[in-house]
């Protein structure tokens, strides 16, 4: 049976955390992978500790948690990928949610194309609102949703870590370098 680790990144946001792997012990699988969670926590101090804590006593799926001390989301992704193995890894930030067929359609999508990696939508909270883009300016004092994120993908031998902030910014492409 083929193993996906959800990886997950964060940075004092308790709460945020706590809501998004409540949402991830509901992920439904129609038995085809098996799934464990590794947390990465970007503050040297282990702030997140405590909350992962608990959270693994109430939680059917194995959670592996690691600290990643030098302060940079891509170093922390880095972390995530090389710090535990699968045969797939699906990326969430800490301040996203997963629908409960989230890991299924895209496994079943990196599945049935062959992909390298897949890429979906997001539903980001914050403060009430469901945004889902970072909005970008484009110089002339308008902008445009981007969002990089909620990645799933293989990575291969000889795959590359990501590199401090160019980093962020490749991560949504890395399955492609497999």
């Amino acid at each position: 049976m083929k193993h996906i680790v959800i990886c997950i990144c964060t940075y004092k946001r308790p709460a945020m955390l706590n809501r998004l792997i409540a949402s991830l012990k509901e992920q439904e699988t129609d038995g085809s992978f098996r799934i464990s969670i590794t947390v990465v926590d970007n503050d040297r101090e282990g702030s997140a500790a405590e909350i992962v804590a608990k959270i693994e006593k109430g939680c059917s799926l194995p959670i592996h948690y690691v600290i990643e001390p030098r302060q940079n989301i891509s170093l922390a992704r880095n972390r995530a990928l090389t710090s535990t193995e699968a045969d797939y890894y699906a990326c969430i930030d800490d301040d996203e949610f997963a629908d409960k067929v989230w890991l299924l359609n895209h496994y079943k999508t990196i599945v049935r194309h062959r992909a390298a990696g897949v890429l979906g939508p997001v539903d980001e909270f914050k403060a009430g609102r469901h945004d889902g883009f970072l909005k970008v300016a484009d110089g002339r004092g308008e902008g445009f949703g981007l969002r990089l994120s909620d990645q799933f993908f293989q990575l291969g031998a000889g795959a590359p870590v990501l590199d401090d902030v160019i980093g962020e910014i490749l991560m949504g492409f890395i399955g492609l370098v497999v």
